[in-house]
């Protein structure tokens, strides 16, 4: 079978080069910056500081090549936290276009959201552009994971298929939305065959389950393999006596 699946714990080194091609921008709210521009720019939202922003986005690089947990990442990366002034139920901040200062909380609501997002975002679009290298797998299954923290738009989404170069994956491919868990399979025709599997209405593929800061095509097909390859020989050679 030529189904299509990746380990969110053992990711391939070219899962993160997506990571490591982004360039460190300061932007005070998260939405200065919308849709693809996410795809080239590494930022987080009430950063100031372009060296602690290039601090946090070496430590995810850290984390990721090492397969590091959150606890493990959130534990080495505390003390930069702590000598920024970044860190705590009280952190001040300044938006430098109005000079408005705000106070904020950075804790684990917030950490856990800036290494799941960066996380979830480079394997997906590794995943999406190995999958549509296959031969086979002309169809894409959405598969969500079915607990109690599943909103109901992408339950409703879990097994909906739809032909992998439909519009519909513009917008919906995975994630989604924030705190998005969600998953795709590559299939064959075949394949749908045998499950008695079905691909979806025309009118269901009209539909567009994204959040408003997801509405966009986070697969980043159009980037180049060639630039990514450099990047990974050359930015990870730091990693090169991990085993």
């Amino acid at each position: 079978m030529s189904i299509l699946k990746f380990s969110f714990n053992n990711p391939p080194l070219d899962n993160i080069a997506f990571l490591l091609a982004k360039k460190p921008e300061l932007h005070f709210d998260y939405d200065e910056i919308q849709f693809e521009a996410h795809q080239r720019a590494f930022t987080i939202a009430k950063v100031t500081q372009i060296d602690l922003l290039s601090d946090i986005q070496k430590s995810l690089e850290n984390a990721f090549v090492e397969g590091q947990s959150y606890n493990e990442w959130v534990k080495e990366l505390k003390p930069t936290l702590q000598k920024a002034g970044w860190l705590g139920k009280n952190v001040e901040v300044i938006n430098p276009k109005t000079n408005e200062k705000k106070m904020i909380e950075v804790g684990a609501t917030r950490l856990k959201k800036i290494f799941y997002t960066n996380a979830r975002t480079t394997y997906a679009q590794s995943e999406a552009r190995a999958g549509y290298k296959l031969p086979l797998s002309e169809y894409i299954r959405y598969v969500a994971i079915l607990d109690n923290r599943t909103r109901a738009e992408h339950r409703a989404l879990h097994g909906k298929i739809a032909h992998k170069d439909d519009k519909f994956w513009k917008r919906n491919y995975p994630p989604n939305g924030w705190n998005c868990r969600c998953s795709v399979e590559f299939i064959s025709k075949d394949e749908m065959k045998e499950q008695g599997w079905v691909e979806m209405s025309e009118a269901e593929k009209q539909l567009n389950f994204a959040q408003k800061d997801w509405d966009y095509d986070t697969r980043n097909l159009e980037k180049d393999d060639s630039d990514l390859q450099l990047i990974i020989e050359s930015k990870l050679r730091k990693h090169a006596r991990n085993k």
